[in-house]
């Protein structure tokens, strides 16, 4: 049965405005900016007092930088990981309870 018009609580949301505040998809949408330092000093203290606030997106960012560094320490050096390496990572930071 569809989600839509429904108000069942047991349905999954169909997006992730349904299932997440909005200030936090705009601090999800940051992260790889304040991961690559391309946030204005402004920008980066609403993010960082949210994540303060907010476990779900400090979890998220962690992941996210968790991920990033795993990628860097695993990338050869001429080149991107293959799409077999980054699944890998994936599942191991996964396993270790790294999920967003």
């Amino acid at each position: 049965m569809s989600g839509r018009g429904s108000s069942s609580s047991d349905e999954m949301p169909e997006t992730i405005s349904e299932a997440v505040p909005t200030t936090c998809v705009e601090v999800i949408r940051q992260v790889w900016d304040h991961l690559d330092d391309q946030l204005r000093s402004d920008e980066w203290d609403i993010i960082r007092l949210h994540l303060v606030e907010c476990a779900h997106c400090r979890g998220f960012e962690r992941f996210q930088a968790d991920y990033r560094e795993a990628m860097r320490s695993i990338r050869p050096r001429s080149g991107i990981a293959p799409w077999q390496v980054r699944a890998r990572v994936l599942d191991a930071l996964a396993d270790a309870g790294f999920c967003p």
